[in-house]
Formats: C-alpha cells, structure tokens, sequence
C-alpha cells in the first residue's frame, strides 16, 4: 500500500504540472501568435500531445486509487482475523488457566503452553507483513495500528516468551518430587496466577484495538466473533472428543456405518 500511495501522490502531482502547462502554453501563443490559422494549428497539436498525456495520468491514477481501496480493504480485514485469532488463543488459554487455578485436582500439562507458541509467533509475524498505510500519517486508526504494531506485539511476544516459565515450574516440581522434598505445586500455580494477570491485560489490549479497528472495518462483526469464541471454549481436557472418535473409529479404520 505504501508504494501505491506514493505513485497515486506523484501522478497527481505530474497531471497537474501537465494541465499548469497546458493552460499557461495556451495563454503565451496567444499572446504571441497574429496569423489566426497557425495559432489554431498550434494549439491543437498542443492540446492533442498535453491532453493525450493528461488522459493516460487520469486512467493510471484511476486504476491505482482503485487498487488502493481493495487493498485497504484487504489489509483491514487480515488486521482483523490476525488480531482475532490472538484474541481467541489468549482466550483459551486463560480459561485453562482459570480452570486449573479455581479445581486444583486437575492434572497440569507441561505442554499447556508450549503447544501454542508456534501458533502464536506466527500470527504475531503475519500482522507486522501487513502492508496497512494511508494518504495521511496523521489518520487516527494509523497511527492506532502503527503504535500497536510496535508496541503491542512486542509485548504479546514478551508474554509468550514468558510462558516458558510454566514449564520450567513443572520441571523443577517433578525434581523435588523425586527427592522425596516437600511439594505442593505452588510455584506453579503462583505462575499461573502472574500469567493469568497478564494474559488478561493482553485481552483487555486487544479488545480495544479491534473495537477501534472496527471503526474503519465495514465487513466484519467484532462483538459475532467475540461471542463465538468465548461459546467455543471447551475445557482443558475435552473428552468429548476423545469419545467422538472412539464412536466414529470403533467398527475399525474406513469401515462405514
């Protein structure tokens, strides 16, 4: 988008120095010209060869404001599933981590986190290749999406970094279980109420940004998509789907009912 702003301002720029020139050559043969059958030849070679050239800046022009507007359109809408689809992970994973905190007799997975980290990073990479600019710098959701592009997903990956620490609390729990010391997993769930806060402030970050997204996005629902996701949340530990499988696999592998 960035190149394409920058050739819609210098054909802009030269459509107008071609009719300047138009105008002003027409006022000096005027000025000039006493034989009334060559002034008007003069003229109309001249007015052929500037508008001629006037007329293929005004297509190009057009066609590049064109692509401009489909390409804004399809930047905001990858603006959109890109910082949704954080929305949603970060989501799933506080409700686990919600879900662990408040019934402490469920087994914590080592890989809660870990599983997601690719998922995550990748998404996060994705948004800063989106090429969103505009004519003005100072157009309020620019400067909105630049400052999050910055600094918000500099500090989504700071907490995705952080997550490792849950592992890691895991580890060393394992370790004093082994020799036989005192363990009452409380490391780890302190980690998981320190990631939950943050987490939350990164939902919290999120949310604002795509309402103000929303603002200049005429395609997409953010309050739809957000009751989705939190309809969809099914448990750390859906069995659901482990029994939706051993009901669909049970006559044995590509039998049919």
């Amino acid at each position: 988008m960035k190149e394409n702003i920058i050739l819609i301002k210098k054909l802009i720029v030269v459509g107008l120095v071609l009719l300047i020139f138009l105008i002003l050559a027409e006022v000096l043969l005027r000025g000039l010209g006493n034989d009334i059958n060559c002034l008007v030849i003069v003229s109309e070679l001249l007015l052929a060869i500037v508008g001629g050239a006037i007329a293929g800046v005004i297509v190009e022009l057009i066609e590049k404001i064109y692509k401009y507007r489909i390409d804004k359109r399809n930047n905001i809408c990858n603006i959109f599933v890109y910082t949704t689809s954080l929305y949603a992970e970060f989501y799933y994973l506080h409700r686990s981590m919600k879900e662990l905190l408040e019934d402490r007799s469920i087994p914590l997975p080592e890989n809660l986190f870990s599983r997601k980290q690719s998922s995550l990073y990748n998404i996060n990479t994705k948004m800063l290749n989106v090429d969103y600019h505009t004519f003005s710098k100072k157009n309020r959701f620019y400067k909105i999406y630049m400052n999050f592009e910055f600094v918000g997903i500099e500090l989504i990956n700071k907490i995705i970094n952080e997550t490792n620490i849950f592992k890691m609390a895991c580890i060393e729990s394992k370790i004093k279980e082994e020799r036989g010391e005192n363990n009452n997993k409380g490391d780890i769930y302190n980690v998981l109420e320190i990631l939950d806060s943050k987490f939350q402030n990164i939902l919290d970050l999120l949310d604002k940004f795509i309402e103000e997204e929303q603002k200049v996005d005429e395609w997409n629902k953010w309050e739809v998509r957000k009751k989705h996701i939190h309809s969809s949340y099914l448990g750390i530990y859906n069995f659901s789907s482990v029994e939706k499988y051993i009901k669909e696999n049970s006559n044995g592998w590509g039998d049919s009912e």
